[in-house]
C-alpha cells in the first residue's frame, strides 16, 4: 500500500504545480478521494492480515500444546521420577514452548510479508514513468522521479 501512497503523493506533488488553479483544485480533489479509498483498503486488508495470521498461530500453538501433552501421556512411568520431569515443569513447558512457538509465526510473520510485498511493490513502482501533463516542464519530470524514489 505504501508504493500506491507514493504514487499518490508524487501526482499531487506534480499537479500542484499546475498554474490554473480550479483544475489543480479538481485534480487535488479528486487524488484525496483516491487517498481516502486507499486508507480504506488498507484499513481491510491490515485487520484482515492480523486477524488471519492470529488465527493461524493459535492453532498451531494449539496444536503443538496437544502433541506435546500426548508424548507426555504416552511416557514410562519412570519418566516422572526423575526430579526434572515433576508436573510442575512438564505443565510450564507446555504453556511456554508452545506460546513461544506463537513468536516464530502469527503476526510477526504477516509482518515480514507485509515489508517484502512493500518492498517489491516499491521497487515496481519506481519503475513507473512520470505522468504526461501539459504543463510539466523537465524539472517537474525530475520532480516525479525523485518522489517516488523517495518515498516508495
Amino acid at each position: 500500500m505504501y508504493p500506491a501512497q507514493a504514487v499518490l503523493f508524487a501526482y499531487l506533488v506534480t499537479d500542484l504545480l499546475n498554474p490554473d488553479i480550479p483544475a489543480m483544485r479538481s485534480r487535488a480533489n479528486f487524488l484525496s478521494l483516491w487517498w481516502l479509498i486507499i486508507a480504506i483498503i488498507e484499513f481491510c486488508a491490515y485487520s484482515l492480515q492480523t486477524w488471519g495470521f492470529g488465527y493461524a498461530s493459535e492453532k498451531m500453538v494449539r496444536r503443538v500444546r496437544f502433541e506435546s501433552f500426548r508424548a507426555i501421556l504416552r511416557q514410562e512411568i519412570a519418566f516422572f521420577d526423575r526430579t526434572e520431569h515433576s508436573t510442575g515443569s512438564l505443565t510450564t513447558m507446555l504453556s511456554t514452548e508452545a506460546t513461544s512457538m506463537a513468536g516464530l509465526s502469527g503476526v510477526n510473520l504477516g509482518a515480514i510479508l507485509t515489508v517484502l510485498v512493500n518492498l517489491t511493490s516499491g521497487i515496481i513502482v519506481s519503475y513507473i514513468p512520470p505522468p504526461t501533463h501539459t504543463h510539466q516542464s523537465p524539472d517537474n519530470i525530475l520532480l516525479w522521479r525523485r518522489v517516488t524514489d523517495l518515498v516508495g
